[in-house]
């Protein structure tokens, strides 16, 4: 956390009718787990934006890429991924922070890419998570 405000902030919202149990607590977990890995590698220093404010759109497919939008008025990047609300919403916690800690992991690599970023770590964490299923 830079100045006591998180550098990246993880929502949701539903494009299709349903409910996602646990996902504020998955969400919340993924940003505990990422937030320190912010700070030793510095990732947003060069960045021209402050946050990454990343939302899950539950809807009918699984996103294959990650949809990079604008910097707001508050400094952060709005980043967006899509996820199929049909299969998300069966999923137990654990699968459930699987499915969005890898999703997290991508699109900061995506984003990395973009704007020029390190994302070496990224790349492990998507590795080791790979590794563990």
């Amino acid at each position: 956390m830079k100045n006591g405000k998180r550098e990246i902030l993880i929502g949701a919202v539903g494009l299709v009718k349903g409910r996602v149990r646990d996902d504020g607590k998955v969400m919340v977990a993924t940003c505990d787990v990422l937030e320190p890995e912010f700070e030793a590698t510095r990732y947003l220093e060069s960045a021209p934006f402050d946050v990454i404010s990343l939302i899950f759109r539950y809807g009918m497919k699984w996103g294959t890429e990650t949809e990079i939008g604008r910097i707001n008025r508050h400094k952060e990047l709005e980043v967006a991924v899509e996820l199929p609300m049909s299969e998300v919403r069966a999923m137990n916690f654990d699968v459930l922070f699987e499915t969005i800690m890898g999703a997290t992991l991508q699109a900061l690599i995506s984003v990395g890419k973009k704007y020029d970023l390190p994302i070496e770590r990224w790349n492990e964490l998507l590795g080791a998570l790979s590794g563990s299923t």
